[in-house]
């Protein structure tokens, strides 16, 4: 669960203070396409390869705050 967002963060993804962000999944800010790609039950999903390598690099796309798919290099 998110904790707390710093401010450009919370300006992009449209989170008004940092109890915007509480309790909420990182996942919540991804768009449904990489959401899918990153939770894939695969030994080569991103998350999958995380857990496993202790790491991971891709492409993603977070939603922005007007609903805006926004590619991102993680």
């Amino acid at each position: 669960n998110t904790l707390w967002l710093n401010r450009a963060a919370r300006d992009f993804l449209g989170v008004a203070g940092d109890e915007g962000a509480r309790g909420r999944s990182v996942f919540d800010f991804y768009s449904e396409a990489s959401r899918a790609r990153l939770l894939a039950d695969s030994a080569d999903a991103p998350m999958a390869t995380a857990m496993r390598d202790g790491g991971w690099q891709g492409e993603s796309t977070l939603l922005a705050a007007d609903g805006s798919e926004v590619p991102v290099s993680q």
